[in-house]
């Protein structure tokens, strides 16, 4: 006997193995391919297709008829006359070029000894042409004239607020217009070095700090110190550029984070920017697959430009951090860049990216299409909105699955009162806040203009609903207290009996089951199955838009395997376990009373599905708690129908549902250990398939 209900938990174990492996190879997601002009988005479409945003203007290789060449330039600076500052770090000078690109100067005056700079790797351009520089090499800040004399130099801070375990090796500098003066420190995790006119210390502004770690925490408990040599040590974040705006606003870089590598910092230091990623991750191991901007520019409208050195490419940001566009990419033809190292923007919004390994400049022209975006933000965020929908309108012209045309054409509408034509706008952006607004505002004056009918509904819909549930108790009632005769047949009258029974009376149903188990069918099951199948994929065309989790790419597949595995692996391993401690349970009998514990998700899911077509964004905690104590509801039922099915105590049914559930997450694991197994020995068939012909080949 002992044997024969060993091969059946062995077969149902091989069942659920094989079941559980088909699922996951089905479920595998694909990779996202990437495209040369593109837009991030902060949801599922993420990479986002767009007509080409710039134009190479200029190629600047060379200046002052070829006798001048960078090496290595690591800082661009655009002052208020469009001139260009070039910091030419391995040649030690800085680079002065008019609007057009001739050369002017170069700096400092090799006549002034204390001027001369030692790897220069930024600078900046006050208004009246004097030069603050990063002179790496020097471990200072030097400030020079017009003319590129000596004027004065900052050296390391001698104050005790100042870390000295970081030696003042300066990399970037900025002087704001009360002539406080901030600098990167390299690899300076403390934040903004900030000194007064006097190079007196002010203090660190904006301190960027290291993000919790669950992993290292875990590792670092098991294995003590020794685990900053498996893991490596957790560099903290640290500044990589910055520049300042006119209302002292500071946008600055980071490095070594997974979010927030661009911040938007008040005077204090507050980041106002909301938690977000910037960039993309990359491919890079040396770069822990993290974007690297070297730098940003922020344009008179408060547009940001910045530039990743690791994939070559440019990003722009309108003024609330949203992405605008990117362009370009690794390479050494035009519009590529081999290691670009600064970005600086002019007044004509044309985009120059120097580039340090391939020692220039490239200068970049909006398109019409980016000249339309460019100018429909800037409205837009203004506050104009009506003078803003005329470029939107002509960016939907050329593209009209702009995510951010689509979502300004809708705002503008919305600001119009025309809240009804801008809902399929924002549906086709994925804009849940944004349809959730206009379509609050269309409710509540559906609700106004119809007070008296909307009351009048809602009054006839509960006592509908508590009519229906008072006459359905009764009914339950009934057939609860009616005893039950032997070798009852499960027919479609019973089944009709036993789904509403069960929502009122959900122990004597789990009694009279057992009570009939000879008794059971296997098709009551097969309808229940069929039932929340249904349910499953009819919810995507129900649920309200901005409820949903998934807008656009539904994988039907997916939400019934998340549905249905953990539900199947129940069934099969409670059966198993329940089997070997001292369970009463047959097979069919747990899958029936499982099933039937899931009546009250078969009889309110759809329901409380539609009731969310009533609902915005602000109504989705109650939504998703219905759906909680829904679920809470049929756990119960599990619970229960285990419990009684098996005829253990709360104690006992406690501690095998604890070793079901842990059997099936081992289960688990150990299907995805085989799935990574199969798939590495397919890969290693592939390759000696691949080297065979090869050899075949070459052997002919």
């Amino acid at each position: 006997m002992k044997n024969s209900k060993t091969k059946r938990i062995s077969g149902v174990l091989l069942i659920t193995f094989v079941m559980t492996f088909v699922m996951s190879m089905l479920a595998m997601p694909a990779s996202a391919a990437e495209s040369a002009d593109y837009y991030l988005t902060n949801d599922e479409l993420y990479l986002q297709y767009m007509p080409k945003s710039y134009d190479v203007e200029k190629v600047v290789m060379s200046v002052d008829d070829q006798k001048i060449k960078f090496s290595s330039p690591q800082d661009l600076f655009v002052d208020e006359h469009d001139n260009v500052y070039v910091a030419d770090t391995n040649n030690n000078r800085i680079i002065k070029l008019d609007a057009n690109f001739n050369f002017v100067k170069q700096y400092p005056d090799p006549n002034d000894a204390k001027a001369a700079l030692n790897n220069p790797t930024g600078l900046y351009v006050d208004g009246e042409g004097d030069i603050y520089v990063a002179d790496n090499g020097n471990e200072r800040i030097v400030h020079l004239s017009p003319e590129g004399k000596f004027v004065e130099e900052f050296r390391q801070p001698t104050e005790d607020t100042y870390d000295s375990e970081y030696p003042f090796k300066p990399t970037k500098v900025y002087v704001d217009e009360y002539g406080i003066i901030y600098a990167i420190n390299a690899n300076d995790y403390h934040g903004i070095i900030t000194l007064d006119a006097k190079g007196a210390f002010l203090g660190y502004v904006g301190t960027v700090k290291t993000g919790f770690d669950l992993v290292q925490s875990i590792m670092r408990f098991i294995y003590g110190e020794s685990a900053d040599e498996l893991l490596g040590q957790n560099e903290p974040p640290y500044y990589l550029n910055m520049t300042i705006n006119g209302d002292g606003t500071i946008y600055a870089t980071s490095a070594k984070e997974k979010t927030n590598q661009i911040k938007r910092l008040t005077p204090a230091g507050d980041n106002v920017y909301e938690e977000g990623q910037f960039g993309e991750e990359n491919t890079k191991i040396e770069f822990n697959y993290l974007p690297e901007l070297v730098d940003l520019a922020v344009n008179k409208d408060g547009m940001v430009f910045t530039a990743d050195t690791v994939t070559g490419k440019i990003y722009i940001y309108d003024q609330n951090g949203n992405s605008v566009a990117c362009f370009g990419g690794e390479g050494t033809k035009e519009a590529t860049f081999k290691a670009i190292s600064s970005i600086a923007i002019n007044s004509k919004n044309q985009i120059l990216v120097l580039d340090q390994a391939l020692n220039t400049i490239q200068v970049f022209t909006p398109t019409d299409f980016m000249e339309n975006v460019l100018q429909a933000v800037t409205l837009y965020n203004n506050g104009k909105y009506d003078e803003s929908l005329v470029p939107w309108q002509k960016v939907l012209e050329m593209d009209s699955t702009y995510k951010l045309g689509q979502v300004g054409v809708a705002k503008s509408l919305l600001r119009s009162g025309k809240s009804s034509e801008s809902l399929n706008l924002y549906i086709k952006a994925l804009d849940k806040e944004g349809y959730s607004e206009a379509f609050s505002q269309i409710r509540t004056d559906l609700f106004r203009q119809n007070f008296a009918w909307v009351v009048l509904i809602i009054i006839v819909a509960i006592v509908a609903v508590f009519l229906a549930v008072k006459y359905l108790k009764k009914y339950a009632d009934r057939i609860a207290d009616r005893p039950v005769p032997k070798n009852d047949k499960f027919g479609l009258k019973f089944f009709i009996e036993t789904v509403v029974c069960v929502l009122f009376h959900p122990m004597d149903t789990f009694y009279k089951i057992k009570y009939n188990r000879k008794s059971l069918r296997v098709w009551p099951l097969i309808l229940m199955f069929i039932i929340l199948v249904v349910e499953k994929i009819a919810f995507r065309s129900i649920i309200h838009f901005p409820l949903t989790d998934s807008a656009i790419f539904v994988d039907y597949f997916r939400d019934l395997v998340v549905f249905f595995l953990p539900l199947v692996s129940w069934i099969i391993v409670a059966y198993a376990i329940s089997s070997i401690s001292d369970g009463k349970q047959t097979f069919l009998e747990t899958a029936t009373t499982t099933m039937y514990s899931f009546v009250p998700m078969m009889l309110l899911y759809l329901p409380i599905t539609a009731l969310s077509r009533l609902m915005a964004t602000s109504e989705s905690g109650l939504y998703n708690g219905l759906q909680l104590i829904l679920l809470l509801w049929c756990l119960i039922l599990i619970y229960l129908n285990f419990k009684i099915l098996n005829e253990y105590s709360f104690g006992k049914a406690v501690w095998n549902i604890i070793k079901v559930l842990f059997a099936i997450l081992c289960l688990w694991v150990i299907c995805f250990l085989f799935l990574i197994v199969i798939s590495q020995l397919l890969i290693f068939i592939k390759d000696i398939y691949s080297e065979f012909i090869y050899l075949t080949k070459r052997g002919g």
